[in-house]
């Protein structure tokens, strides 16, 4: 019984993270537009401002150093923050 709470509780915020709008460049006319993150795909340049339910790639952040904080769990239940950095290769684009 437990767990099956415990799984209907994370298809809530599932479903309601997959519903959020976020910024989504289309490069097909050189713009952002935006979607819901349900309709994200691979290979997609977003841009992240709250959560997003995908492992993503960091192209660049706003801090000097590239570094973001982020939680993996919707991927994996661990709760705690973990560091990621942008590449570095792309830092200044």
């Amino acid at each position: 019984m437990k767990e099956g709470v415990e799984d209907f509780t994370r298809f809530l915020r599932d479903r309601e993270i997959n519903l959020t709008l976020i910024d989504w460049y289309d490069p097909n006319i050189h713009e952002w537009r935006t979607k819901v993150c349900e309709e994200v795909r691979v290979g997609d340049v977003i841009r992240i401002k709250e959560r997003v339910p995908a492992d993503c790639v960091i192209l660049n952040s706003t801090c000097l150093e590239g570094d973001i904080y982020i939680k993996t769990d919707q991927l994996d239940g661990e709760t705690d923050w973990k560091q990621k950095q942008a590449v570095h290769l792309l830092e200044k684009l």
